[in-house]
C-alpha cells in the first residue's frame, strides 16, 4: 500500500470484462490499489485494508448479490459499495444507507466510473469540520465526502508576483446540522471571516434582505460564499461581484448548464437561492479557468466532480494563474 493511498476490492466475476478494464483504469488514475475477487471465500490480501467494493447489479436486479452482500457485511463490515446498475435509474447516481451504497446508472463511460470511484475514495469528513485549503506548493486542492455531497477547494497562486499580497485560502465548513458553507477570499485583503458563524448566518431562517446585510457587515464585499444546507436541498449563494464565475451543472436541469452569475446580475440582491437536486455541481470561481472553455468545463462536468478538479488541476499546472475555487456536488 506505500505507493498507493487507498485499496479497491472488485468483484470481477459480476461485472463484464469492458467494465473491469474501465474499473481497473480509474483505480490506476485515482491512484489506488487493484484487488480482484472472483467470487470465492478466498480474498485477495490486502483486502481488509480496502476503501470500496465496486460490483455490478444486472437487469432485473433489485438487490444487492448475496456474495457481494455478505462480503461488505461479514467479509469485510462496513466496507462501502459501488453498484455499476444495467438498468437506468431515476437519476446518474444514487446514494443509499448515508452514502454506503452508491447506485451508477448507465451509460458506465470510463470517465464517468472514474469520477465516482475516485468521489467514493475521496476523504471523509468528521462530524463537523472546518478546514483551509493551504497548498504547500503554488497549487494546492482538497477534496471531501459525505453522505450528502463532495466538495473540493482550490488555491493556485501560480503565477502571482512576490510583491503581490496574498490572498486568504479557501474555506470548507462542513457540518450535518449546519450542512455546506464553502467561503472564498476573491479579494487581495479580504476581510478573513469566522467560518463557523458565517455558517451559521447562512442557515438562519430570516428574510433575504437581512441575511444579506448580515453577510455585508460580516465579510464586506470581497468574499463569495456558497451553502448547501443540510438536508441537501437548497443552495444559498452571496455573490458580490458577477465578474466572478458562477456555474451550476446538472443532468436533470434544462439546461443542463447554467450561469448563476448572470441570474444573480439580473437580481436585485447579492444573495441567490436555488432548489437542490441530486446531481447539481457548482463550481464557483475567482476568475476564469486559464485555457478551458465552457464546452472543455461542461464536458468535464457531466462526469461529475472529481473529473471538473481534474481539469481545473490540468489547466492550472500548465497555465499558472491567481485563481481560487469552490467545487460541490450534491450526491
Amino acid at each position: 500500500m506505500d505507493d498507493y493511498e487507498d485499496a479497491v476490492l472488485v468483484a470481477v466475476h459480476r461485472l463484464p470484462e469492458p467494465l473491469v478494464a474501465d474499473v481497473a483504469y480509474a483505480c490506476e488514475q485515482g491512484r489506488a490499489l487493484y484487488l480482484s475477487w472472483s467470487g470465492d471465500n478466498h480474498l485477495p490480501s490486502m483486502s481488509h485494508s480496502a476503501s470500496l467494493l465496486v460490483a455490478g447489479l444486472a437487469k432485473g436486479e433489485r438487490e444487492i448479490p448475496e456474495d457481494v452482500f455478505r462480503l461488505m457485511t461479514r467479509g469485510v463490515p462496513g466496507l462501502p459499495l459501488l453498484l455499476l446498475c444495467d438498468d437506468a435509474l431515476t437519476k446518474a447516481s444514487v446514494s443509499l444507507q448515508s452514502g454506503r451504497v452508491t447506485l451508477l446508472g448507465p451509460p458506465h463511460t470510463r470517465a464517468k466510473v472514474y469520477g465516482r470511484i475516485r468521489m467514493l475514495l475521496a476523504e471523509r469528513g468528521r462530524r463537523t469540520e472546518t478546514t483551509e485549503v493551504r497548498p504547500g506548493s503554488p497549487l494546492g486542492t482538497r477534496e471531501c465526502q459525505r453522505a450528502l455531497w463532495w466538495v473540493a477547494g482550490v488555491d493556485c497562486y501560480g503565477g502571482a508576483t512576490d510583491a503581490a499580497p496574498r490572498r486568504l485560502p479557501v474555506t470548507l465548513n462542513q457540518s450535518t446540522s449546519e450542512g455546506l458553507t464553502g467561503v472564498l477570499p476573491i479579494a487581495c485583503g479580504a476581510f478573513r471571516p469566522d467560518a463557523t458563524q458565517l455558517a451559521e448566518v447562512m442557515r438562519r431562517p430570516e428574510t433575504d434582505a437581512r441575511k444579506e446585510r448580515a453577510l455585508s457587515d460580516l465579510v464586506g464585499s470581497g468574499v463569495g460564499v456558497i451553502h448547501l444546507s443540510p438536508s441537501a436541498r437548497e443552495w444559498v449563494f452571496y455573490w458580490p461581484d458577477v465578474k466572478w464565475p458562477l456555474q451550476v451543472y446538472s443532468p436533470l436541469r434544462l439546461p443542463s448548464s447554467f450561469d448563476l452569475a448572470a441570474a444573480i446580475e439580473e437580481s436585485d440582491t447579492r444573495l441567490f437561492r436555488l432548489a437542490a437536486a441530486a446531481g447539481d455541481l457548482v463550481a464557483g470561481l475567482s476568475a476564469p479557468l486559464p485555457s478551458a472553455g465552457s464546452a472543455d468545463l461542461r464536458a468535464a462536468a457531466a462526469d461529475g466532480g472529481p473529473v471538473l478538479l481534474d481539469l481545473f488541476e490540468r489547466a492550472l499546472r500548465d497555465h499558472p494563474a491567481p485563481l481560487c475555487a469552490v467545487l460541490a456536488e450534491v450526491r
